[in-house]
């Protein structure tokens, strides 16, 4: 089998862990997911908000109040674009415009079975807007990965034009 049909593969199991790192994700019920997403909020205030240890309780709860909703939000796009660079690397081989919808078109389709999923787990629910966050989210690394290819393939023809 070929060294790049190997990769492609690679690149698909990895897609497929993260769907289910993803859907485990979607599983927590709504106390445990807010709860992780929580100890996120205070891990960052403590680390970046000068003296947030010695503010008084309330002080902090609401700076964590406050970075809850963002903090969240941003682990949509952020697990959705780790997606959309797998899928899109997968499909590498494939011209841009064709690995970027088939890519994109997985992402929507998986955001979508994710907030339906949602739906039936206890304190959560499903939420179009996420949806679309998602799929700008996989958008993102859809774009980033053609054109981390096509710079990695620039990159090895000039070294064998240099070479050759």
């Amino acid at each position: 089998m070929k060294k790049e049909y190997i990769v492609d593969i690679i690149f698909f199991a990895l897609a497929v862990i993260w769907c289910g790192v993803i859907f485990s994700f979607s599983a927590q019920k709504g106390e445990e997911s807010g709860g992780l997403s929580k100890k996120v909020c205070y891990f960052i205030a403590e680390s970046f908000v000068f003296d947030f240890d010695e503010m008084p309780k309330e002080k902090q709860t609401e700076i964590v109040e406050g970075m809850h909703l963002f903090v969240r939000k941003t682990a949509h796009f952020c697990v959705y674009a780790v997606l959309g660079f797998l899928v899109a690397m997968g499909l590498r081989r494939k011209k841009p415009l064709l690995r970027g919808a088939l890519s994109e078109g997985f992402v929507v389709i998986y955001a979508a079975f994710d907030e339906i999923h949602q739906s039936f787990v206890s304190g959560r629910n499903g939420n179009i807007y996420d949806v679309i966050l998602d799929s700008v989210g996989g958008l993102f690394g859809i774009v980033f990965a053609i054109v981390l290819w096509k710079t990695i393939r620039a990159s090895r023809e000039k070294r064998r034009r240099n070479n050759g």
